[in-house]
């Protein structure tokens, strides 16, 4: 109610201002109140070092408070900019402590001694996507202090940023201008006892120690400290530590195998199994792999669990070995590997050649088959029109064991290697007809032989449509099955219809008229 209210008041006091000076935006002032009554902004606290601080030590860090927790990738060189007078500062990993709300950063190249900075902190978001309402800007300025910044690298190029394959790392060394010679130490002990290296840097200069690491594998942390005299006393900076892990030990894949152990595959895509672990300090979380086939290189990818279950891809070409080498990595830049080979067969036979007499008074019709080559064993499955495949059959033809529908039927035949791979169907249509030619025959003879099926119980006719009239020319035959060769040469090209009449006790019945065109 009381947010309501202060809304209320806020929108009057608005309306009275509108109307005496310039207008405002009511909406964005009303949207702004309910945030900052709810609580949806993001605030900075503190800041250290603080508003025009001065001989500030350039090896601190600068420290920004918040009032929530702050999601660090909102963090970076924009929404948090060091400006020189000159540039923007770089920085990296910036630390976030959500216990305390506390933001450290420290610039990639250290602050230099008696130089003023200007901070602006404007972009940066909470983990509840609250944000700032406006910029937040400071400045400072640093005495004249040692300071410096440093990083550990292994010496393996293949080592990733904080790991290291060997004892031996280099240690990458830049001071500032705080005097004329600045001392260095760098040791794991952080009072800086042995074993340490120690040196002298002229001021604004780099250089690269080696340093030898504690035995044991696993976390190290190494500690760095400028020192130089000014003005007649020697100041001792503050120390900064970096931590590096040491694994020196491979990691170790086994187990690699394509197809679970098989000799062949007809497929290019494998299946793959392997297992991985670490004989040093990496985490298999800390791991990752390359899967390399003959014909195709692979992806590193991280693995979050072993053994793993995946698929190895292989190129077209086949008749032919083909390996899957599995190498696993750690960070640190050891690595193993293991292979597996397999055959790869994945091209199927030819499809089978199919033959049958078409079209045919025949209502038990014989299909026979041959295969279509390229490897084929030999073995063939076969289908009558859309019904189930047969078992597997050396037979080479087929015959329907009972009559079939006057029509079109289709046998499907199949063939297989000996890897199991099933050539694509071949097929013949036969034309079951219950007479000859059929109707819309194409190609017929000029002396064809007309039949249909009959009875010895009735005599028939055979009829020609000559124009539009119906000509008998073969009368009363009285035979079971009819077969009537036309004693009349045909047409060339020329369509003819045909039809029969029976003649029985129950009377004159016409048959279908068919329509057949003779060759050419």
């Amino acid at each position: 109610m009381k947010r309501l209210i202060g809304i209320f008041m806020l929108s009057a006091a608005l309306l009275l201002v509108t109307t005496c000076s310039e207008p405002i935006d009511f909406v964005t002032e009303v949207e702004t109140e309910v945030k900052i009554a709810n609580d949806l902004f993001l605030e900075v606290v503190s800041f250290s070092p603080g508003k025009g601080a001065e001989n500030i030590n350039p090896q601190d860090p600068l420290e920004i408070e918040f009032d929530r927790s702050v999601a660090l990738t909102s963090v970076s060189s924009d929404t948090v900019y060091i400006s020189d007078g000159t540039s923007g500062l770089a920085f990296d990993n910036p630390d976030f402590n959500s216990v305390t709300n506390v933001l450290t950063i420290r610039p990639e190249t250290p602050f230099q001694s008696e130089h003023s900075y200007t901070i602006t902190v404007n972009g940066v978001r909470g983990t509840d996507n609250s944000s700032l309402q406006e910029s937040v800007s400071w400045g400072f300025t640093t005495g004249k202090f040692p300071a410096g910044s440093f990083t550990v690298i292994s010496q393996n190029p293949a080592s990733l940023s904080g790991y290291t394959d060997s004892r031996t790392v280099n240690i990458g060394i830049s001071v500032n201008d705080a005097g004329s010679s600045i001392d260095y130490v760098v040791s794991e002990n952080e009072n800086f006892g042995d074993p340490k290296v120690n040196g002298s840097l002229s001021a604004l200069t780099a250089t690269t120690v080696p340093f030898e690491l504690s035995t044991g594998e696993g976390n190290k942390t190494v500690w760095f400290r400028v020192s130089c005299t000014i003005g007649g006393t020697y100041i001792i900076g503050n120390p900064v530590a970096v931590n590096i892990k040491l694994d020196s030990l491979d990691p170790v894949v086994s187990g690699v195998s394509l197809a679970g152990g098989a000799s062949y595959s007809t497929s290019t895509a494998v299946p793959l199994t392997y297992s991985v672990s670490d004989a040093g300090s990496s985490s298999l979380s800390e791991l990752f792999v390359k899967v390399d086939t003959t014909d195709i290189a692979g992806l590193f990818t991280h693995i979050s669990s072993s053994p793993v279950s995946t698929n190895a891809y292989f190129g077209a070409a086949n008749y032919v070995n083909k390996s899957a080498t599995v190498t696993v990595y750690d960070r640190a830049g050891n690595f193993s590997q293991d292979s597996d080979t397999i055959y790869i067969d994945s091209i199927p036979p030819n499809a089978p050649s199919v033959s049958g007499t078409s079209p045919t008074l025949d209502r038990t019709p014989t299909w026979s088959w041959s295969t279509g080559g390229n490897g084929g064993a030999g073995v063939y499955q076969y289908r009558l029109n859309s019904g189930n495949w047969s078992s597997s059959t050396t037979a080479t033809s087929y015959t329907p064991g009972s009559s079939l529908a006057y029509g079109s039927n289709t046998v499907s035949v199949m063939e297989r290697d000996a890897r199991y791979n099933w050539s694509p169907a071949g097929s013949r249509i036969i034309y079951v007809s219950p007479v000859y030619p059929f109707n819309k025959e194409k190609g017929v003879s000029l002396t064809p032989t007309i039949q249909w099926p009959g009875t010895f119980l009735a005599t028939y006719d055979l009829q020609i449509l000559n124009g539009h009239v119906w000509t008998t020319v073969a009368p009363g035959l009285d035979v079971n099955y009819f077969i009537v060769p036309l004693s009349q040469k045909l047409q060339p090209g020329v369509t003819y219809t045909w039809r029969y009449v029976t003649h029985s006790r129950g009377g004159t019945v016409y048959s279908s008229s068919y329509i057949f065109t003779t060759e050419e």
